[in-house]
């Protein structure tokens, strides 16, 4: 049915690549999805066919991630999919060495991506992230199912990252700061033109406030703000909200430049 199965190759990755300051892009394989791949012993024992078959259904591809924790204690790690699809982390652990599934702790499930309620994610974040935490001395076996309803996405570069939880963490509130900050500015300047809207009653300063609104909330979208304040409950909206708001920023400034330089008089 023309579903594409994506895989990892089978060594397994040490975790000295990923812990505490890398990132580790686990190179993939391509390949007709003919069976589940014979590592998937432990989710047909483990995990009721129906379930597992049913995600895959609906999916458009799949990958399977192994990873190794080999430190005597936990290891957070954040498993980044692509963007813009809805991904389904299933995954369990064994202890190093072992390959015995009974020895297996049982199955969990990770959900996240762009098509779901910004707080019904198992990991809440604007972009497709899910946190696994490896008991010390374990591997981890998962399949991660993705789907997507927007062919948009399906051209997308389809990458696979692992970062540790600390660096993960790092980046993301670098981003907090700085378009905070940034938006904090868009604001001031629109409280202020706006004040001299109401005080000179030019139209001019109207068009430039809206304009810079629209800066604001293309930014917003981007950077996840607008799904995850404004409007957590419309995903739908997120994705195609750019469409509306980039238009309409263009208009305003339009709309500004025309009325700013009086163009009907000036340029006739």
């Amino acid at each position: 049915n023309g579903f594409v199965s994506w895989e990892t190759n089978h060594k397994i990755a040490t975790l000295e690549e990923l812990y505490p300051n890398s990132v580790y892009n686990l190179p993939v394989l391509i390949g007709p999805l003919d069976s589940l791949p014979k590592t998937a012993d432990l989710f047909r024992e483990k995990f009721i066919l129906s379930a597992y078959a049913g995600a895959l259904r609906n999916a458009n591809l799949a990958w399977n991630i192994r990873l190794k924790n080999p430190y005597p204690n936990e290891l957070s790690l954040m498993i980044r999919l692509p963007d813009g699809w809805e991904s389904r982390l299933y995954y369990s652990f064994l202890p190093t060495g072992g390959e015995d599934t009974a020895t297996a702790t049982p199955l969990h499930l990770s959900i996240a991506g762009k098509g779901l309620p910004f707080f019904s994610q198992s990991y809440v974040h604007y972009k497709n992230v899910h946190r696994v935490t490896l008991p010390p001395g374990s591997n981890m076996d998962a399949y991660a199912i993705l789907t997507t309803g927007y062919s948009l996405y399906r051209k997308s570069n389809l990458n696979l990252q692992v970062q540790s939880l600390e660096q993960f963490t790092a980046t993301d509130n670098q981003r907090h700061l700085w378009q905070g900050l940034f938006l904090g500015v868009i604001l001031v300047m629109a409280f202020y033109n706006a004040f001299l809207w109401i005080a000179v009653k030019d139209i001019s300063y109207l068009h430039y406030v809206l304009s810079i609104l629209g800066v604001g909330l293309y930014f917003a979208f981007y950077y996840g703000f607008g799904v995850q304040y404004l409007w957590p409950n419309a995903p739908r909206w997120d994705t195609w909200c750019y469409t509306i708001i980039v238009p309409f920023t263009s208009l305003t400034r339009l709309w500004f430049t025309s009325t700013y330089l009086n163009t009907p008089v000036t340029l006739p």
